[in-house]
């Protein structure tokens, strides 16, 4: 007997809501469907219609109140065993009260910090409310589980980021340009003192390779073109990968964390003790906790290549033995499901 899941998001981007979807549908148990936000003509990337990007910012609107009674259509037509909402902050709380007495399993996930005072709280106005009624919330990072349960969710429960075995992985061969820098942190730029530890490092005569939202202020900080679409490559061309933690989310781990081992190249990482829990210290991710250290643990491992090759392979296979693709994200949804109704 198959289970059936209806992922609700802006499919946008092949990184969230439809990477479940998409892991989804390659397990044999799961009959999955992705009710896209961008099919109903309402996106965040730029191309799309002004107004109804506006719609989309506001959380308001024509065709906000048509993409709830969409999913309360479907919801009627299908007895959707999951609906998991994914950063779902167009969907109203009433809509949620009304899929649930249809009899469906709600849950409620968000990539973001949702209680962080960044300026979003009227845009998470409605997702604020539904994870009172969800049947579980799961939080992208562990300091969220109170959040979530002081905000009057019923159950919370850690659900890491992921990496997608389609997108993510070694490649035997990739060709590597002398003009390539070996070192870059390929994530955007944040005023939080980031740039502080690159400059020190180029400074050394050392090319960063940074993406274009960063500010340039010297001639070795070099910009990496269409990082976004060449993502997998970049990774997997540099020596060293750089992990910066964002601030904005109060983030202890980030998505790059799996990214980058798939890739088997080195991990050079603020430290967090969330990080120290998945990944043993210079033998499968190399931590700093200042600049001096930063500067200097990249040196030292930009001039060693069989102690930084095996520190990446060792990361590899740890992230392969946890289980940290996208597909394992699914069968924890399935398994929390399945133990609330004592299947």
């Amino acid at each position: 007997m198959s289970i059936k899941i209806l992922f609700v998001g802006d499919g946008s981007y092949p990184m969230y809501a439809r990477a479940f979807y998409d892991a989804a549908n390659e397990l044999v148990e799961v009959e999955a469907e992705l009710m896209d936000y961008g099919d109903m003509n309402i996106k965040s990337i730029a191309h799309s219609d002004y107004l109804r990007r506006i719609e989309y910012h506001f959380c308001a609107g024509v065709n906000v109140i048509n993409i709830n009674a969409e999913l309360v259509r479907k919801c009627k037509e299908s007895n959707y065993d999951i609906v998991f909402l994914y950063s779902a902050e167009l969907i109203f709380a009433s809509t949620v009260r009304r899929i649930k007495g249809l009899g469906a399993y709600v849950t409620v996930y968000h990539n973001d910090n949702p209680f962080t005072s960044n300026g979003n709280n009227y845009r998470r106005r409605h997702y604020l409310k539904t994870i009172r009624l969800a049947d579980i919330v799961y939080a992208y990072r562990k300091q969220n589980i109170d959040d979530y349960l002081m905000a009057g969710a019923k159950k919370a429960k850690l659900l890491r980021s992921y990496y997608i075995q389609n997108r993510n992985f070694p490649i035997k061969k990739v060709a590597k340009d002398k003009s390539f820098p070996r070192i870059g942190f390929i994530g955007h730029y944040e005023d939080d003192g980031r740039i502080e530890f690159i400059k020190d490092l180029s400074d050394q005569g050392i090319d960063v390779g940074v993406i274009s939202d960063w500010p340039i202020i010297n001639g070795h900080m070099k910009v990496i073109d269409n990082a976004h679409n060449n993502y997998n490559e970049i990774l997997n061309k540099l020596d060293i990968a750089i992990i910066f933690l964002s601030t904005l989310n109060n983030d202890t781990y980030t998505r790059r964390c799996f990214e980058i081992p798939m890739a088997k190249t080195m991990m050079l990482s603020a430290y967090t003790d969330d990080i120290a829990t998945m990944y043993e210290e210079d033998k499968e991710i190399v931590f700093f906790r200042n600049k001096e250290e930063f500067v200097d643990k990249a040196l030292y491992y930009l001039e060693r290549n069989e102690e930084r090759e095996a520190i990446a392979e060792g990361a590899y296979k740890r992230c392969l033995k946890d289980g940290h693709e996208a597909k394992d994200r699914v069968r924890e949804i399935i398994k929390d499901y399945e133990d609330s109704r004592n299947i």
